[in-house]
């Protein structure tokens, strides 16, 4: 074993990566619920979000729509 200094960490491999680019009062919607909430959990690691979501039923097919927003700079 050996310790290896100022080794970079790796870069995020998650799909919602280029979500990190987002600024404050952006927003992102979803329309898949599991996305919405592997993405809000990703996101909430680095920055503070507020979300929204919203389902209806509209003759036997049913919709979601899944709203993330940054609100504030980057979690302590």
């Amino acid at each position: 074993m050996k310790i290896i200094k100022n080794k970079p960490l790796p870069k995020s491999r998650s799909k919602y990566a280029p979500l990190l680019e987002m600024e404050i009062g952006d927003c992102v919607e979803f329309d898949i619920k599991s996305d919405f909430v592997a993405a809000t959990g990703f996101l909430r690691k680095y920055f503070k979000i507020t979300t929204k979501t919203t389902s209806w039923k509209e003759s036997n097919s049913g919709n979601f729509v899944g709203s993330i927003w940054r609100i504030e700079g980057e979690t302590k």
